[in-house]
C-alpha cells in the first residue's frame, strides 16, 4: 500500500479508459454480509457486447449488473450474463458459435498484510480472467461448479433455517442462470403469494429464450397456504380452496 500512495498521482495519466473495473459488494443472500474477501468481486465496467459502461444496482428491485444501452444483465456472483444479447453469444460485435458461457472479465482479489483489498493484474485470457470488451468464457463444467458454490452460499446465508436443494444443472445442458429470494426474481409474474423463499431460473446453452424453466421453493409451514396437513396422513392442503 505504501507504493500505491507514492505512485497514485501518476495513475490517472497511465490509465486506459477501456480498462475501468468496478469493485462491488455482493448482496447479503450471496454472502455479502461476510467480513472477508469472499463478499467482494471486481469486474470490468465495459459491457462485452455494446461496450457501454455497465453499472451495479444493489437496490432491492434489481441486485445485478446492468448495461443501460442494450439491457444486458450480469449476475454479481460470477459476472455471468443471463439476459440480453450478450447472454445469447454476442460479444465484441460478433456472434460466437461456442458452447462456452460468457461473463464479464474479472480481477482476482486478495488481502494484504495490512488488511487492504488488493487486486491482481488480469491475465487477459478468454478462459482465464477474461478480455475487456470480449468477455470471459466459462465452460459448462466451470459454470456448473460456480452454480454449486452459489447454491451452497445462498443456503448458508438464508435467514430461513429450512434446508433446500437445487441442482446446478436441471437437465442435461440446462444450467442455473439466476438464483435469489423470490422477491428479487426478475420475472415478477411468479410470486406465489409472497410465500416462495427461493426462486431459480434455468436455461439451455443453445436457448434464445430469457429462461426455459423456473423453480420456486415454497416453505411448508403451518402458516403457508401450501402447508402439510396430517389429520388423515400427509397431504398438501390448499387453504385457498378450503
Amino acid at each position: 500500500m505504501q507504493r500505491f500512495y507514492e505512485d497514485r498521482d501518476a495513475l490517472p495519466g497511465d490509465a486506459d479508459s477501456q480498462e475501468y473495473y468496478m469493485l462491488i459488494r455482493l448482496p447479503e443472500w450471496l454472502g455479502g454480509q461476510r467480513n472477508d474477501i469472499s463478499a467482494y468481486r471486481a469486474y470490468s465496467a465495459l459491457d462485452i457486447e455494446s461496450h457501454c459502461r455497465v453499472g451495479y444496482w444493489p437496490n432491492q428491485d434489481r441486485m445485478d449488473i446492468v448495461d443501460p444501452c442494450h439491457s444486458n444483465r450480469y449476475r454479481p456472483w460470477d459476472g455471468l450474463t443471463y439476459s440480453g444479447a450478450s447472454s445469447f453469444g454476442l460479444s465484441g460485435g460478433a456472434i460466437l458459435f461456442t458452447t462456452d458461457h460468457l461473463a464479464l472479465p474479472q480481477m482476482r482479489l486478495g488481502v494484504d498484510k495490512d488488511g487492504y483489498i488488493v487486486a491482481y493484474k488480469p491475465d487477459n485470457q478468454l478462459h482465464g480472467d477474461g478480455v475487456v470488451g470480449e468477455g470471459r468464457r466459462m465452460t459448462s463444467e466451470v459454470l456448473k461448479q460456480s452454480n454449486q458454490e452459489l447454491i451452497e452460499t445462498m443456503g448458508e446465508s438464508s435467514s430461513n433455517d429450512a434446508d433446500f436443494y437445487l441442482p446446478p444443472e436441471l437437465l442435461p445442458g440446462y444450467h442455473l442462470i439466476w438464483l435469489s429470494p423470490s422477491n428479487y426474481g426478475f420475472d415478477s409474474g411468479y410470486d406465489f403469494g409472497g410465500q416462495a423463499s427461493v426462486f431459480a431460473e434455468y436455461r439451455h446453452t443453445d436457448s434464445r429464450e430469457s429462461y426455459d424453466y423456473s423453480v420456486a421453493i415454497v416453505p411448508l409451514s403451518n402458516e403457508s397456504e401450501f402447508a402439510l396437513a396430517f389429520e388423515e396422513g400427509p397431504c398438501l392442503r390448499d387453504r385457498a380452496k378450503s
